[in-house]
């Protein structure tokens, strides 16, 4: 859900350091643990140290409010307050999500959000980050290595995250003797 905002922060940054704008293809493997894995042909030349700079520094924050306990479970759950249409919505709170005890209105994803941004001391509930291994390869265009990469980079376009979740799951169960829960 997030490593797309991670690549395109990777991207930004590489511009900026580049000074031009980066002309790239990418395409990303979805790996048996479902970690999604990053191939990328970037047009032109840039030292590699400097591409891996830019990996390393790269990152995005996840700001979401508070998920560190459950509030609502089981039978205690949100009260929905249905809008009465021929009534008018007398009601104030018609359309909205009340808490089940304090019968308050519950606030809506944007003005959680809006809370968080008053929160001086609020933090980032994730940073994403890519990891460690960042290979850079120079390829020259017309070359075999060209069209070795160009292929390779092709073949995960049309690789399915649903498909390697699946074989993923086949082969633990195959190789302990149990299945997946």
């Amino acid at each position: 859900m997030h490593f797309s905002k991670l690549v395109d922060r990777f991207v930004q940054n590489l511009r900026r350091v580049a000074g031009y704008d980066v002309q790239y293809f990418a395409s990303v493997e979805p790996q048996k643990r479902l970690a999604p894995h990053l191939h990328m042909a970037v047009r032109g030349t840039m030292p590699r140290a400097e591409i891996k700079a830019v990996a390393a520094a790269t990152y995005h924050q996840v700001w979401w409010p508070k998920a560190d306990r459950v509030v609502f479970e089981g039978e205690h759950l949100p009260v929905w307050v249905e809008r009465d249409q021929e009534a008018g919505d007398v009601d104030q709170r018609a359309g909205d999500y009340l808490d089940p005890v304090t019968w308050e209105i519950l606030p809506a994803w944007d003005e959680a959000l809006d809370q968080l941004d008053a929160d001086e001391d609020a933090e980032p509930l994730h940073v994403i980050r890519f990891g460690t291994q960042v290979e850079v390869q120079g390829v020259l265009a017309g070359t075999s290595d060209a069209d070795q990469c160009i292929r390779y980079l092709s073949k995960y376009l049309t690789k399915s995250i649903g498909d390697t979740r699946t074989r993923a799951a086949a082969s633990w169960s195959r190789g302990s003797g149990r299945t997946r829960p």
